[in-house]
């Protein structure tokens, strides 16, 4: 009976794994507001704000989707090899591409894909490690 209880919770982690929470996808319009190096705040209707140092602020999907702010957008460095990366609002620097073990519930790394098949098959079991000791 114990095997069987086991047995059904490692299935249920492992289904799991692949769907990201609602938290982690609201966060990208935060971590944007962040990553330019503003301020996030939360205002009076419990909303993530960009501060932008100025007094204009900004909820962080106004500014995310260029309704505000636009004149506070600035350059976003290009990401080198092994550094974390934001796809959706950040680039690796040329001859390098985001990618993530399939089973990574974490944010994409930037990789050279000429490097070979060894270094990426060592990917895959490094992020299920990852995704299930560091949680």
């Amino acid at each position: 009976m114990k095997s069987r209880f086991f047995f059904f919770f490692v299935l249920l982690i492992i289904i799991a794994m692949p769907f990201a929470s609602a938290e982690e996808v609201a966060s990208i319009p935060v971590a944007y507001c962040s990553h330019l190096g503003y301020d996030v705040k939360i205002n009076e209707e419990n909303k993530p704000t960009c501060d932008f140092g100025d007094g204009t602020l900004c909820t962080t999907d106004d500014f995310y989707n260029n309704l505000c702010g636009q004149n506070k957008i600035r350059e976003s460095p290009l990401r080198q090899e092994g550094e974390y990366v934001y796809p959706e609002f950040e680039k690796c620097a040329e001859g390098l591409k985001p990618s993530k073990p399939q089973y990574a519930l974490d944010q994409p790394k930037c990789y050279n894909p000429n490097r070979g098949i060894l270094n990426t098959l060592w990917a895959i079991p490094a992020g299920l490690f990852l995704a299930i000791f560091t949680r």
